[in-house]
């Protein structure tokens, strides 16, 4: 039988067709950052317990973003605070490590886009004295680009409209809320990236359960009213070795993500940015710019990879505005953090913290 370029071309649409529908399918279903049909019910429902002053313990997975918005929903003005955005790295900063009244808006894998928009919206509704800005190196790598979720598309447009930087629409840097996304090869590798971990945790759905007395839980993440966060007791007591496997189980499942990037390019879009930030913030507000280190063995693998990742602390250490001052450093000598100090290669403990803002 002979195949005529016409039957080849009803071949070859049949199969776009095909993979454009299972991707699209992929996509809708698994949601990865609860674009279509997540009305981010446990989110909101975390977010009401932790106003009530209530720790709460959780497993599988929630959206970080959804639930620092609804918590900001649940704020109000009361007594002077202090503000802390950052990543999953910031996590450990809380009142009872700083000794201050903590808000602790930091979310997994934060972008400098992101931090902008929580304290765009958190100034609107926090009495605010101090605003620790956390940063990592990566967030200024031109490569290091981050969903932006719908939840808090609005308020993106209206900061960077009213603080005047630019916003990121490049690559995986979009707004989701449109069907183009539901056919985009990298929202299809985030679906499959969630798709594994919940095969993994068997579990991908978040459940959480309050925590009356805020301990660590056996396996499960707890998330304290001030927004901070501990891991969980098993995750907290990783050994050095186990600590060090990890990390090799980071690269090799994101050989091209954040940290472990194998390609890095200073952007002075993303530092703009940050400057920005800066300069919008009311000038009676200290700021501090927090560089927290990664741990030792995790800055030689790093440094030695990537050095540029690296030598961008030499860039945040331009800034110079009267109400700002910077805080340590990612090389974890500086800082006085060793292998103990972290709870894997890259997120420090609050002994850590302490040790920078020198807090005894």
């Amino acid at each position: 039988m002979k195949i005529t370029s016409k039957t080849l071309f009803s071949i070859f649409c049949t199969t776009v067709l095909f993979l454009s529908l299972s991707c699209a399918s992929l996509n809708l279903v698994i949601d990865p950052a609860g674009n279509y049909l997540s009305k981010h019910e446990v989110e909101k429902s975390m977010a009401n317990a932790l106003a009530r002053g209530q720790s709460v313990s959780f497993a599988g997975e929630i959206d970080d973003e959804a639930l620092q918005f609804y918590r900001l929903e649940n704020a109000h003005h009361g007594n002077e605070l202090v503000l802390v955005v950052g990543s999953s790295r910031g996590w450990q900063i809380s009142t009872k490590t700083l000794q201050q009244e903590v808000f602790n808006l930091s979310v997994g894998a934060a972008s400098i886009d992101e931090q902008a928009v929580f304290i765009f919206l958190a100034l609107k509704k926090l009495n605010i004295k101090k605003i620790v800005i956390q940063l990592d190196p990566w967030m200024f790598n031109e490569y290091f680009i981050k969903v932006m979720p719908p939840i808090i598309t609005t308020a993106y447009q209206a900061s960077a409209k009213d603080w005047g930087f630019a916003q990121q629409e490049n690559g995986r840097f979009t707004f989701l809320n449109t069907v183009n996304q539901l056919l985009s090869i990298d929202y299809t590798k985030e679906s499959l990236r969630k798709l594994r971990r919940m095969h993994e945790k068997a579990n991908g759905t978040a459940e959480f359960s309050l925590n009356p007395s805020g301990a660590l839980d056996g396996d499960k993440m707890t998330i304290h009213p001030d927004g901070s966060m501990d891991y969980s007791y098993k995750y907290s007591h990783m050994s050095n070795f186990e600590k060090n496997q990890k990390f090799l189980q980071w690269e090799s499942d994101y050989p091209a993500k954040t940290y472990i990037a194998k390609k890095v390019e200073y952007s002075p879009t993303k530092y703009l940015t940050l400057l920005s930030v800066l300069n919008s913030v009311p000038k009676n507000i200290k700021i501090v710019l927090l560089l927290q280190p990664v741990s030792p063995m995790a800055y030689q693998v790093m440094s030695e990879r990537t050095p540029a990742l690296m030598d961008i602390e030499s860039k945040i250490k331009q800034v110079q505005l009267n109400n700002v001052v910077i805080l340590g450093s990612f090389n974890p000598k500086y800082s006085d953090c060793y292998e103990s100090d972290f709870y894997d290669a890259i997120h420090p403990k609050s002994s850590c913290i302490k040790k920078i803002f020198k807090i005894k």
